[in-house]
């Protein structure tokens, strides 16, 4: 059991130090106008934190100097954990950490547990209830074993100290869980869209004889009104007319429009000047 802490407390001592080292190796983490300059994320943290006022109170005056600040804790914190120095108190120095990043970096990220910040708070947290059980440290090698009692026995662990460290643990993880789930405020955007819809003007009405409505449908046109009388004249008397059937209609192969029934044509009228001649079959 002894062992079951040991890969969360290399993880996070590891992961410290490589953010800090990170951040050494920044050009432009502690240079003004560098794209990653800890002044501008200061200023960026201070618009939505909870905690704005006290960044602009000590951070934004001196933001080189909390810069070197975050640099310090990181490597120290994580350092130490790695080592088994003080694991319990840099662990607590870790919560704090990640709470104030909780607090400032990832607290607009929502949901909440898209934000590593919150997670590696409770991670520290846990660490600070079980420590390093004594598993590779390298407490023995300077300050020597564990001192015994006067009966030979290993010293025992005070369970009222305990039993404190897991109630301000659990009420730790409690409050860090309810402001990971308190809703965020975002800004209001009214005056924009306020201005881009632009008021209707008015619109005058038009005067004048107001006129029927159209009708909505077409007359029925009756099949006897169709029936027409097709009359043409003959361009001459002598000219042979092949397109004759009777004296009365005329039928050209043209414009087939009529038919025959009892000698007698109904086509459409077609009415022609007495100089257009008629047109041949084709």
């Amino acid at each position: 059991m002894a062992y079951g802490t040991l890969p969360l407390r290399l993880f996070l001592g590891v992961t410290f130090a490589y953010a800090g080292l990170q951040k050494i190796s920044d050009p432009g983490f502690l240079q003004p106008g560098g794209s990653t300059y800890i002044g501008t994320q200061l200023q960026a943290f201070a618009a939505h934190s909870p905690i704005g006022f006290l960044i602009q109170l000590f951070a934004l005056p001196v933001p080189q100097l909390a810069g070197i600040g975050v640099i310090a804790a990181e490597l120290t914190i994580g350092v130490l954990v790695v080592l088994g120095l003080a694991t319990r108190w840099a662990a607590a120095a870790g919560a704090v950490v990640s709470l104030v990043f909780f607090l400032t970096a990832s607290w607009s990220v929502q949901p909440y547990f898209l934000g590593s910040d919150s997670i590696y708070a409770v991670a520290w947290i846990t660490l600070v209830l079980v420590g390093d059980q004594g598993v590779l440290t390298v407490r023995p090698l300077i300050f020597g074993a564990p001192q015994a009692d006067q009966r030979g026995r290993p010293a025992t662990t005070d369970l009222s100290r305990r039993r404190l460290l897991l109630q301000l643990g659990g009420a730790s993880v409690a409050l860090i869980w309810v402001l990971a789930v308190l809703p965020r405020s975002r800004p209001s955007i009214q005056g924009s869209s306020a201005s881009a819809t632009p008021a209707a003007s008015p619109v005058a009405s038009p005067t004048g004889t107001k006129l029927a409505p159209l009708p909505t449908s077409r007359p029925r046109v009756s099949s006897i009104s169709r029936r027409r009388t097709v009359t043409r004249q003959s361009p001459s008397p002598s000219a042979p007319a092949p397109w004759w059937r009777s004296t009365q209609c005329a039928l050209t192969r043209d414009a087939r429009l009529c038919t025959t029934r009892a000698r007698r044509c109904w086509p459409a009228r077609v009415t022609a000047r007495p100089s257009t001649r008629l047109m041949g079959p084709r």
